[in-house]
């Protein structure tokens, strides 16, 4: 494979639905929609995303979680729908900065790609600095692993 340089177009359209749950917590409905377009046709795309999810601050911490499903059409049939769990937990250890850990576990079906169904984890753990309100620094680390069905397409490290 060899990269191809070009100019795209990416428009995209979403919202949400917030209810609160008492003082502290509460529930949120996600969804988007967007489109690529590119001037050579096969790299065009579409994507269609939902989340429900939950949300609770106690104290100095926030924590939240939830449930998500992503549809993605492409002009070339890789296609593929998936399906998975968000989680996140940030501590505030002052006005300006906090510690958090991410983690989501998806499932992604291929229907035109056989072999390529896979299980997708991912995790981000590190620092964030707010110095004004506007602004925000990150410091962290992140780790991702695929697992496809079939054993050539995955990614081995270590010895």
């Amino acid at each position: 494979n060899q990269g191809e340089a070009g100019v795209g177009v990416l428009l995209g359209l979403s919202g949400f639905y917030r209810q609160r749950i008492g003082d502290q917590s509460g529930w949120s409905l996600d969804w988007g929609l967007q489109g690529r377009k590119y001037r050579d046709e096969i790299y065009d795309s579409a994507t269609a995303s939902l989340r429900l999810g939950v949300h609770h601050r106690q104290n100095q911490t926030h924590w939240s979680f939830g449930t998500f499903a992503r549809q993605i059409w492409r002009k070339d049939e890789d296609d593929n729908v998936t399906i998975g769990l968000d989680a996140a937990v940030e501590r505030y250890v002052s006005d300006r900065h906090s510690f958090f850990v991410n983690a989501v576990v998806e499932e992604r079906q291929y229907p035109h790609s056989a072999g390529s169904d896979a299980s997708f984890y991912s995790s981000q753990e590190g620092l964030r600095f707010t110095p004004a309100a506007d602004k925000q620094l990150t410091f962290g680390a992140r780790f991702d692993a695929n697992r496809p069905d079939t054993r050539h397409r995955a990614c081995d490290r270590g010895a």
